[in-house]
Protein backbone atom coordinates (compact mmCIF):
# COMPACT_ATOMS: atom_id res chain seq x y z
CA UNK A 1 0.00 0.00 0.00
CA UNK A 2 3.03 2.54 1.16
CA UNK A 3 4.62 1.80 -2.42
CA UNK A 4 1.09 2.59 -4.29
CA UNK A 5 0.70 5.33 -2.61
CA UNK A 6 4.87 6.56 -3.16
CA UNK A 7 4.59 5.79 -6.69
CA UNK A 8 1.38 7.90 -7.20
CA UNK A 9 2.57 10.80 -5.54
CA UNK A 10 5.51 10.73 -7.79
CA UNK A 11 3.54 10.47 -10.58
CA UNK A 12 1.16 13.11 -9.76
CA UNK A 13 3.87 16.00 -9.50
CA UNK A 14 4.48 15.27 -13.23
CA UNK A 15 2.36 17.94 -14.85
CA UNK A 16 2.71 18.57 -18.93
CA UNK A 17 4.22 22.15 -19.15
CA UNK A 18 5.35 22.62 -15.55
CA UNK A 19 8.69 22.28 -13.39
CA UNK A 20 7.06 18.92 -11.29
CA UNK A 21 8.83 20.76 -8.29
CA UNK A 22 6.28 23.12 -8.73
CA UNK A 23 3.17 21.78 -7.69
CA UNK A 24 4.77 19.19 -5.13
CA UNK A 25 6.38 22.34 -2.89
CA UNK A 26 10.09 21.09 -3.57
CA UNK A 27 10.71 24.15 -5.43
CA UNK A 28 9.79 26.44 -2.33
CA UNK A 29 11.94 24.44 0.10
CA UNK A 30 14.79 24.01 -2.50
CA UNK A 31 15.07 27.62 -3.00
CA UNK A 32 14.78 28.30 0.84
CA UNK A 33 17.71 25.58 1.40
CA UNK A 34 19.97 27.49 -0.90
CA UNK A 35 19.78 30.67 0.77
CA UNK A 36 20.82 29.37 4.11
CA UNK A 37 16.93 29.67 5.35
CA UNK A 38 15.11 26.55 7.56
CA UNK A 39 11.44 25.49 6.48
CA UNK A 40 8.32 24.07 8.52
CA UNK A 41 6.20 21.96 5.94
CA UNK A 42 2.80 22.44 7.98
CA UNK A 43 0.27 20.34 5.45
CA UNK A 44 -3.29 19.49 7.04
CA UNK A 45 -6.20 16.68 6.69
CA UNK A 46 -3.41 13.65 6.49
CA UNK A 47 -1.78 15.16 3.37
CA UNK A 48 1.58 13.37 2.63
CA UNK A 49 4.51 15.31 3.48
CA UNK A 50 6.97 12.49 3.10
CA UNK A 51 6.98 12.80 -0.73
CA UNK A 52 8.42 16.37 -0.32
CA UNK A 53 11.08 15.03 2.30
CA UNK A 54 11.66 12.47 0.02
CA UNK A 55 12.25 15.07 -3.71
CA UNK A 56 14.00 17.27 -1.08
CA UNK A 57 16.81 15.02 -0.18
CA UNK A 58 17.04 13.83 -3.64
CA UNK A 59 17.71 17.31 -4.44
CA UNK A 60 20.11 18.07 -1.96
CA UNK A 61 22.38 15.23 -2.65
CA UNK A 62 22.83 16.05 -6.22
CA UNK A 63 24.59 18.66 -4.78
CA UNK A 64 26.34 17.84 -1.54
CA UNK A 65 27.22 14.31 -0.37
CA UNK A 66 27.10 15.63 3.15
CA UNK A 67 24.55 13.26 5.71
CA UNK A 68 21.28 13.87 6.46
CA UNK A 69 19.27 13.26 9.89
CA UNK A 70 15.97 12.30 10.49
CA UNK A 71 14.10 12.22 13.63
CA UNK A 72 10.62 11.18 14.25
CA UNK A 73 8.14 9.46 16.82
CA UNK A 74 8.98 6.43 17.79
CA UNK A 75 6.23 4.64 16.53
CA UNK A 76 6.80 5.78 12.66
CA UNK A 77 10.46 4.77 12.93
CA UNK A 78 9.05 1.66 10.58
CA UNK A 79 6.96 3.65 8.16
CA UNK A 80 9.71 6.38 7.74
CA UNK A 81 12.43 3.68 7.11
CA UNK A 82 10.26 1.52 4.60
CA UNK A 83 9.40 5.09 2.92
CA UNK A 84 13.42 5.61 2.29
CA UNK A 85 13.70 1.87 1.21
CA UNK A 86 11.10 2.50 -1.49
CA UNK A 87 11.92 6.03 -2.36
CA UNK A 88 15.66 6.14 -2.47
CA UNK A 89 16.53 2.98 -3.53
CA UNK A 90 20.55 3.91 -4.33
CA UNK A 91 20.89 5.66 -0.67
CA UNK A 92 22.16 4.02 2.46
CA UNK A 93 19.39 4.80 5.82
CA UNK A 94 20.60 3.73 8.59
CA UNK A 95 18.47 3.44 12.00
CA UNK A 96 19.97 5.16 15.29
CA UNK A 97 18.31 2.90 17.78
CA UNK A 98 19.17 0.69 20.44
CA UNK A 99 20.73 0.82 23.80
CA UNK A 100 24.28 3.11 24.17
CA UNK A 101 26.46 -0.03 23.55
CA UNK A 102 24.45 -0.70 19.81
CA UNK A 103 24.00 3.02 19.03
CA UNK A 104 27.87 3.59 20.26
CA UNK A 105 29.15 0.40 17.70
CA UNK A 106 26.34 1.89 14.88
CA UNK A 107 28.63 5.49 15.07
CA UNK A 108 31.79 3.46 14.79
CA UNK A 109 30.59 1.95 11.49
CA UNK A 110 29.56 4.59 9.94
CA UNK A 111 32.06 7.52 10.95
CA UNK A 112 33.81 7.44 8.33
CA UNK A 113 36.19 9.96 9.21
CA UNK A 114 36.04 12.40 12.48
CA UNK A 115 32.89 13.90 11.81
CA UNK A 116 32.04 12.59 8.66
CA UNK A 117 29.51 9.84 7.78
CA UNK A 118 29.57 6.91 5.03
CA UNK A 119 25.76 6.65 5.21
CA UNK A 120 23.18 9.00 3.77
CA UNK A 121 20.50 9.34 6.30
CA UNK A 122 21.01 8.28 10.07
CA UNK A 123 17.25 7.77 11.20
CA UNK A 124 16.36 7.90 14.82
CA UNK A 125 13.43 8.83 17.33
CA UNK A 126 13.07 11.65 19.31
CA UNK A 127 14.00 10.63 22.73
CA UNK A 128 17.31 8.75 21.20
CA UNK A 129 17.87 12.23 19.84
CA UNK A 130 18.11 13.77 23.11
CA UNK A 131 20.18 11.51 24.92
CA UNK A 132 23.21 11.99 22.47
CA UNK A 133 22.41 15.39 21.25
CA UNK A 134 26.22 16.42 22.29
CA UNK A 135 27.42 13.26 20.29
CA UNK A 136 25.26 13.97 17.33
CA UNK A 137 25.85 17.73 17.10
CA UNK A 138 29.72 17.20 16.70
CA UNK A 139 28.18 16.00 13.14
CA UNK A 140 28.28 18.58 10.33
CA UNK A 141 24.34 17.41 8.77
CA UNK A 142 23.47 18.78 5.68
CA UNK A 143 19.96 18.56 6.58
CA UNK A 144 17.82 17.65 9.92
CA UNK A 145 14.55 16.72 9.38
CA UNK A 146 12.41 16.64 12.63
CA UNK A 147 8.81 15.38 12.23
CA UNK A 148 5.58 16.53 13.63
CA UNK A 149 6.96 19.32 15.35
CA UNK A 150 3.66 20.87 17.01
CA UNK A 151 4.21 19.31 21.03
CA UNK A 152 7.89 19.80 20.53
CA UNK A 153 8.37 23.98 20.14
CA UNK A 154 8.24 24.65 24.03
CA UNK A 155 11.73 26.42 24.77
CA UNK A 156 11.55 24.22 28.16
CA UNK A 157 11.76 20.87 27.39
CA UNK A 158 14.51 18.94 26.56
CA UNK A 159 14.11 17.93 22.61
CA UNK A 160 13.84 22.02 21.95
CA UNK A 161 17.03 22.03 23.89
CA UNK A 162 18.83 19.31 22.39
CA UNK A 163 17.66 20.03 18.98
CA UNK A 164 19.40 23.81 19.16
CA UNK A 165 22.85 22.27 19.26
CA UNK A 166 22.57 20.34 16.41
CA UNK A 167 23.21 23.18 14.10
CA UNK A 168 22.44 21.91 10.62
CA UNK A 169 23.03 23.82 7.69
CA UNK A 170 18.82 23.47 7.13
CA UNK A 171 16.20 22.23 9.40
CA UNK A 172 13.22 21.09 7.95
CA UNK A 173 10.17 20.51 10.28
CA UNK A 174 6.83 19.23 9.20
CA UNK A 175 3.57 19.31 10.73
CA UNK A 176 0.00 18.25 10.23
CA UNK A 177 -1.63 20.36 12.79
CA UNK A 178 -0.35 24.20 12.15
CA UNK A 179 -3.96 25.51 13.07
CA UNK A 180 -3.35 24.03 16.44
CA UNK A 181 -0.21 25.49 17.28
CA UNK A 182 -0.18 28.66 19.92
CA UNK A 183 1.25 32.06 20.21
CA UNK A 184 4.01 30.40 22.29
CA UNK A 185 4.70 27.65 19.80
CA UNK A 186 4.95 30.33 17.09
CA UNK A 187 7.49 32.52 19.53
CA UNK A 188 9.56 28.79 19.79
CA UNK A 189 9.19 28.47 16.57
CA UNK A 190 10.32 32.13 15.42
CA UNK A 191 13.93 31.60 17.45
CA UNK A 192 13.96 28.32 16.26
CA UNK A 193 14.34 28.58 12.28
CA UNK A 194 14.22 32.20 11.03
CA UNK A 195 17.61 32.84 10.50
CA UNK A 196 19.06 35.39 13.10
CA UNK A 197 19.90 38.47 10.85
CA UNK A 198 15.70 38.54 10.32
CA UNK A 199 15.22 38.89 14.56
CA UNK A 200 17.32 41.90 14.15
CA UNK A 201 14.56 44.00 12.85
CA UNK A 202 13.42 44.70 16.88
CA UNK A 203 9.76 42.53 16.51
CA UNK A 204 7.24 42.49 19.67
CA UNK A 205 7.09 39.22 20.31
CA UNK A 206 3.93 39.35 22.22
CA UNK A 207 2.01 40.60 19.04
CA UNK A 208 0.98 37.15 17.45
CA UNK A 209 0.21 39.05 14.11
CA UNK A 210 3.61 40.22 14.02
CA UNK A 211 5.46 37.03 15.03
CA UNK A 212 3.10 35.11 11.86
CA UNK A 213 4.29 37.84 9.57
CA UNK A 214 7.66 37.07 10.28
CA UNK A 215 7.13 33.36 9.96
CA UNK A 216 5.42 33.44 6.78
CA UNK A 217 8.29 33.37 4.15
CA UNK A 218 9.53 30.48 5.73
CA UNK A 219 5.95 28.12 6.18
CA UNK A 220 4.64 26.35 3.60
CA UNK A 221 0.73 25.53 4.71
CA UNK A 222 -1.29 23.44 2.10
CA UNK A 223 -4.27 21.35 2.54
CA UNK A 224 -4.64 18.82 0.36
CA UNK A 225 -7.59 20.21 -1.94
CA UNK A 226 -5.34 23.49 -2.23
CA UNK A 227 -2.64 20.79 -3.68
CA UNK A 228 -4.94 19.23 -6.01
CA UNK A 229 -6.25 22.58 -7.58
CA UNK A 230 -2.67 23.85 -7.86
CA UNK A 231 -2.15 20.85 -10.43
CA UNK A 232 -5.28 20.23 -12.30
CA UNK A 233 -5.52 24.49 -12.51
CA UNK A 234 -3.59 25.23 -15.65
CA UNK A 235 -0.76 27.62 -14.91
CA UNK A 236 0.40 30.37 -17.46
CA UNK A 237 3.60 31.60 -15.26
CA UNK A 238 6.37 34.41 -16.53
CA UNK A 239 9.96 34.31 -15.47
CA UNK A 240 12.43 36.90 -14.64
CA UNK A 241 15.69 35.61 -13.84
CA UNK A 242 18.35 38.56 -12.99
CA UNK A 243 20.86 36.07 -13.99
CA UNK A 244 24.63 35.47 -11.74
CA UNK A 245 26.57 38.56 -12.28
CA UNK A 246 23.30 40.68 -12.64
CA UNK A 247 22.84 39.80 -9.04
CA UNK A 248 26.07 40.30 -7.93
CA UNK A 249 25.94 43.19 -8.99
CA UNK A 250 22.90 44.85 -7.87
CA UNK A 251 24.25 43.09 -4.33
CA UNK A 252 27.35 45.54 -4.63
CA UNK A 253 24.87 48.31 -4.87
CA UNK A 254 23.26 47.47 -1.28
CA UNK A 255 26.69 45.77 0.13
CA UNK A 256 26.59 48.28 3.54
CA UNK A 257 22.97 47.95 3.81
CA UNK A 258 22.27 45.08 5.79
CA UNK A 259 22.81 41.37 6.45
CA UNK A 260 22.62 38.83 3.26
CA UNK A 261 19.15 38.14 3.94
CA UNK A 262 18.22 41.78 4.01
CA UNK A 263 20.25 42.61 1.01
CA UNK A 264 18.30 39.64 -1.10
CA UNK A 265 15.03 41.61 0.41
CA UNK A 266 16.34 44.49 -1.18
CA UNK A 267 17.88 43.13 -4.91
CA UNK A 268 14.04 41.22 -4.93
CA UNK A 269 12.06 45.04 -4.53
CA UNK A 270 13.95 46.38 -7.58
CA UNK A 271 13.14 42.86 -9.32
CA UNK A 272 9.31 43.05 -8.44
CA UNK A 273 9.84 46.80 -9.78
CA UNK A 274 11.26 45.88 -13.10
CA UNK A 275 8.25 42.94 -13.39
CA UNK A 276 5.61 45.38 -12.07
CA UNK A 277 6.24 48.30 -15.00
CA UNK A 278 5.98 45.46 -17.50
CA UNK A 279 3.30 43.79 -15.86
CA UNK A 280 1.31 47.03 -15.89
CA UNK A 281 1.97 47.49 -19.86
CA UNK A 282 1.01 44.37 -21.19
CA UNK A 283 -2.42 44.59 -18.80
CA UNK A 284 -2.95 48.04 -19.95
CA UNK A 285 -2.38 47.11 -23.91
CA UNK A 286 -5.24 44.46 -23.40
CA UNK A 287 -7.40 47.70 -21.95
CA UNK A 288 -7.39 46.49 -18.66
CA UNK A 289 -6.32 48.87 -16.26
CA UNK A 290 -5.04 47.36 -12.96
CA UNK A 291 -5.35 47.38 -8.92
CA UNK A 292 -1.98 47.19 -7.57
CA UNK A 293 -2.46 46.00 -3.78
CA UNK A 294 0.83 46.39 -1.55
CA UNK A 295 2.03 47.06 1.80
CA UNK A 296 4.77 48.27 0.49
CA UNK A 297 3.00 51.12 -1.18
CA UNK A 298 6.02 53.61 -1.25
CA UNK A 299 8.13 51.34 -3.64
CA UNK A 300 4.91 50.78 -5.65
CA UNK A 301 4.48 54.43 -5.86
CA UNK A 302 8.30 55.23 -6.44
CA UNK A 303 8.47 53.17 -9.48
CA UNK A 304 5.35 54.28 -11.31
CA UNK A 305 6.40 58.33 -10.52
CA UNK A 306 9.96 57.44 -11.90
CA UNK A 307 8.15 56.07 -15.20
CA UNK A 308 5.36 58.76 -15.58
CA UNK A 309 2.70 56.23 -15.11
CA UNK A 310 -0.51 58.06 -13.50
CA UNK A 311 -1.97 56.67 -10.93
CA UNK A 312 -5.02 57.06 -7.95
CA UNK A 313 -4.45 56.16 -4.30
CA UNK A 314 -7.65 53.92 -2.47
CA UNK A 315 -8.25 53.43 1.15
CA UNK A 316 -8.80 49.73 1.91
CA UNK A 317 -10.71 51.03 4.95
CA UNK A 318 -13.39 52.68 3.05
CA UNK A 319 -16.99 51.80 3.32
CA UNK A 320 -18.48 49.29 0.75
CA UNK A 321 -20.52 52.35 -1.04
CA UNK A 322 -17.07 54.07 -1.29
CA UNK A 323 -15.02 51.85 -2.31
CA UNK A 324 -17.81 50.70 -5.50
CA UNK A 325 -17.90 54.30 -6.64
CA UNK A 326 -14.40 55.29 -6.38
CA UNK A 327 -13.75 52.05 -8.35
CA UNK A 328 -16.40 52.35 -10.56
CA UNK A 329 -15.12 56.03 -11.14
CA UNK A 330 -11.42 54.62 -11.98
CA UNK A 331 -12.86 52.04 -14.53
CA UNK A 332 -14.37 55.27 -16.09
CA UNK A 333 -12.40 57.65 -16.19
CA UNK A 334 -8.97 57.45 -17.20
CA UNK A 335 -8.07 61.23 -15.90
CA UNK A 336 -7.74 59.44 -12.35
CA UNK A 337 -4.78 57.48 -14.19
CA UNK A 338 -3.81 54.20 -15.31
CA UNK A 339 -3.53 52.09 -12.09
CA UNK A 340 -5.15 52.48 -8.89
CA UNK A 341 -2.65 51.35 -5.73
CA UNK A 342 -4.28 50.37 -2.41
CA UNK A 343 -2.59 49.75 0.74
CA UNK A 344 -3.39 46.33 2.03
CA UNK A 345 -2.72 42.97 2.31
CA UNK A 346 -3.65 40.05 -0.10
CA UNK A 347 -6.27 38.39 2.11
CA UNK A 348 -7.27 42.22 2.88
CA UNK A 349 -8.72 42.22 -0.76
CA UNK A 350 -9.49 38.18 -0.96
CA UNK A 351 -12.01 38.87 1.41
CA UNK A 352 -13.33 41.73 0.45
CA UNK A 353 -15.60 41.31 -2.91
CA UNK A 354 -16.12 44.94 -3.65
CA UNK A 355 -12.45 45.04 -5.10
CA UNK A 356 -13.53 42.35 -7.62
CA UNK A 357 -15.35 45.24 -9.82
CA UNK A 358 -12.11 46.07 -11.23
CA UNK A 359 -10.71 44.61 -14.46
CA UNK A 360 -6.97 43.41 -13.36
CA UNK A 361 -5.67 42.90 -10.32
CA UNK A 362 -1.49 42.78 -9.24
CA UNK A 363 -0.35 41.74 -6.23
CA UNK A 364 2.84 43.02 -5.41
CA UNK A 365 4.15 41.37 -2.29
CA UNK A 366 3.42 37.90 -3.04
CA UNK A 367 5.61 35.07 -1.58
CA UNK A 368 6.04 31.51 -2.61
CA UNK A 369 4.49 30.32 0.74
CA UNK A 370 1.52 32.01 -0.07
CA UNK A 371 1.50 30.41 -3.71
CA UNK A 372 -1.58 27.34 -2.74
CA UNK A 373 -2.34 28.63 0.26
CA UNK A 374 -5.69 31.46 0.83
CA UNK A 375 -4.78 32.94 -3.15
CA UNK A 376 -6.84 30.75 -5.12
CA UNK A 377 -10.36 31.17 -5.73
CA UNK A 378 -13.32 28.37 -4.99
CA UNK A 379 -14.72 26.88 -7.87
CA UNK A 380 -18.28 28.82 -7.22
CA UNK A 381 -16.81 31.82 -6.42
CA UNK A 382 -14.76 31.97 -9.86
CA UNK A 383 -18.48 31.25 -11.71
CA UNK A 384 -20.30 34.15 -9.82
CA UNK A 385 -17.71 36.51 -10.95
CA UNK A 386 -19.30 36.29 -14.41
CA UNK A 387 -16.43 37.69 -16.19
CA UNK A 388 -12.60 37.63 -17.08
CA UNK A 389 -10.53 38.77 -14.47
CA UNK A 390 -7.15 39.23 -14.68
CA UNK A 391 -5.03 38.06 -11.65
CA UNK A 392 -1.46 39.06 -11.48
CA UNK A 393 1.30 37.75 -8.83
CA UNK A 394 5.04 38.87 -8.47
CA UNK A 395 5.89 35.85 -6.54
CA UNK A 396 9.70 35.68 -4.70
CA UNK A 397 10.94 33.59 -1.31
CA UNK A 398 12.47 36.39 -0.20
CA UNK A 399 9.80 39.32 1.70
CA UNK A 400 9.54 43.04 0.90
CA UNK A 401 7.39 43.89 3.29
CA UNK A 402 9.98 44.41 6.01
CA UNK A 403 12.27 46.88 4.29
CA UNK A 404 11.13 50.68 5.70
CA UNK A 405 11.39 52.85 2.73
CA UNK A 406 13.94 55.86 2.47
CA UNK A 407 15.25 58.57 -0.30
CA UNK A 408 18.94 57.23 0.23
CA UNK A 409 17.06 53.38 -0.47
CA UNK A 410 15.30 54.42 -3.31
CA UNK A 411 18.13 55.98 -5.06
CA UNK A 412 20.06 52.16 -4.57
CA UNK A 413 17.14 50.45 -5.75
CA UNK A 414 16.74 52.68 -8.85
CA UNK A 415 20.28 52.12 -9.48
CA UNK A 416 19.69 48.35 -9.49
CA UNK A 417 16.58 48.76 -11.07
CA UNK A 418 18.96 49.65 -13.77
CA UNK A 419 20.76 47.00 -14.44
CA UNK A 420 17.59 44.36 -14.03
CA UNK A 421 16.58 46.14 -16.77
CA UNK A 422 19.41 45.80 -18.88
CA UNK A 423 20.72 41.94 -18.05
CA UNK A 424 17.74 40.45 -16.60
CA UNK A 425 16.23 37.06 -18.56
CA UNK A 426 12.02 37.05 -19.61
CA UNK A 427 10.54 34.05 -20.16
CA UNK A 428 6.98 32.91 -20.35
CA UNK A 429 6.28 29.11 -19.31
CA UNK A 430 7.70 27.58 -22.23
CA UNK A 431 9.81 30.02 -24.87
CA UNK A 432 12.05 32.86 -24.18
CA UNK A 433 10.92 36.21 -24.82
CA UNK A 434 12.83 38.56 -27.66
CA UNK A 435 13.66 41.75 -25.41
CA UNK A 436 11.31 41.15 -22.52
CA UNK A 437 8.45 41.96 -24.77
CA UNK A 438 5.59 39.79 -25.15
CA UNK A 439 4.73 39.25 -21.58
CA UNK A 440 1.91 36.69 -21.14
CA UNK A 441 -1.16 39.02 -19.90
CA UNK A 442 -3.65 35.91 -18.70
CA UNK A 443 -0.86 34.14 -16.73
CA UNK A 444 -1.66 34.02 -12.95
CA UNK A 445 2.50 34.76 -11.79
CA UNK A 446 5.11 36.20 -12.40
CA UNK A 447 8.04 34.57 -10.83
CA UNK A 448 11.08 36.37 -10.16
CA UNK A 449 14.45 34.58 -9.08
CA UNK A 450 17.98 35.40 -7.80
CA UNK A 451 20.50 33.24 -9.49
CA UNK A 452 23.45 33.93 -7.50
CA UNK A 453 23.09 32.12 -4.70
CA UNK A 454 26.07 30.45 -3.79
CA UNK A 455 27.09 27.18 -1.58
CA UNK A 456 30.94 26.07 -0.93
CA UNK A 457 32.21 28.10 -3.45
CA UNK A 458 30.22 26.86 -6.03
CA UNK A 459 27.11 28.58 -7.86
CA UNK A 460 24.33 25.98 -8.25
CA UNK A 461 21.87 24.99 -10.52
CA UNK A 462 24.09 24.29 -13.87
CA UNK A 463 23.65 21.56 -16.05
CA UNK A 464 25.87 19.58 -18.23
CA UNK A 465 25.82 21.70 -20.94
CA UNK A 466 26.82 24.62 -18.77
CA UNK A 467 29.19 23.30 -15.71
CA UNK A 468 29.85 24.28 -12.73
CA UNK A 469 32.59 27.08 -12.68
CA UNK A 470 35.65 26.76 -9.91
CA UNK A 471 35.36 28.16 -6.98
CA UNK A 472 38.59 30.31 -8.11
CA UNK A 473 36.80 31.85 -10.98
CA UNK A 474 33.57 32.27 -8.93
CA UNK A 475 35.76 34.11 -6.40
CA UNK A 476 37.17 36.22 -9.71
CA UNK A 477 33.71 37.49 -11.51
CA UNK A 478 31.66 38.09 -8.29
CA UNK A 479 34.93 40.11 -7.07
CA UNK A 480 34.98 41.82 -10.62
CA UNK A 481 30.95 42.50 -10.78
CA UNK A 482 30.72 43.46 -7.27
CA UNK A 483 33.28 46.14 -8.04
CA UNK A 484 31.53 47.42 -11.22
CA UNK A 485 28.13 47.50 -9.34
CA UNK A 486 29.29 49.57 -6.40
CA UNK A 487 31.67 51.74 -8.48
CA UNK A 488 28.12 52.70 -10.74
CA UNK A 489 26.80 53.48 -7.47
CA UNK A 490 29.51 55.48 -6.38
CA UNK A 491 29.58 57.48 -9.87
CA UNK A 492 25.89 58.02 -9.93
CA UNK A 493 25.77 58.95 -6.41
CA UNK A 494 28.78 61.43 -7.47
CA UNK A 495 27.08 62.54 -10.24
CA UNK A 496 23.80 63.36 -8.07
CA UNK A 497 26.00 65.53 -5.41
CA UNK A 498 27.91 67.36 -7.52
CA UNK A 499 24.48 68.59 -9.44
CA UNK A 500 23.18 69.48 -6.05
CA UNK A 501 26.24 71.80 -5.07
CA UNK A 502 26.50 73.41 -8.79
CA UNK A 503 22.92 74.20 -8.33
CA UNK A 504 23.51 75.59 -4.73
CA UNK A 505 26.37 77.97 -5.98
CA UNK A 506 24.18 79.33 -8.75
CA UNK A 507 21.75 79.90 -6.13
CA UNK A 508 24.24 81.62 -3.88
CA UNK A 509 25.35 83.75 -7.08
CA UNK A 510 21.97 84.69 -7.88
CA UNK A 511 21.67 85.83 -4.51
CA UNK A 512 24.88 87.90 -4.35
CA UNK A 513 23.83 89.83 -7.56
Amino acid sequence: MLSQDLDASSSSTTVAGQDRWRPSGLHFVYGQWLRGNHVLLADVDNFEHVHVVMDMFEAIHMTTNSPCLFIVSEDLIAYWYTAVSIRLQDMECVQYVGDERARHDILQVQLSAPMSMTCHILLTPYRIAIQDATLLSRIKWEMVVIDEIRDLLLPSTKLYKSLKLLKPHFYFLTSMCPDKFTHENYVALKDFIVPLASTSTGSDDADPQQVRKMLAPYILERTRAEHERAISKPMNIGLMDLGHLSTIRCEGIFHFQGTSSEVGQLVTTAAKQVALIKVIGAVVGQKKYPLIVSESCEFVIDVLAAHGIEYAMIDAQSSDEILRKHITIFKIDRRMGDCLVVHASEQDIMANPNFFGIDAIIFFDTLYSQREHGLMFDPEFEASLDKELILKRLVSLEPITQIEYTWSLAAKISLARYLIINFATFLDSSDPLEDGQGLPVLGTDFDIYLSAKMRNGEVLGSTEEHPLPTAEEVREKKDKHFKKGFSLYREVLGARVRAKQKAGRMLRARRGQ
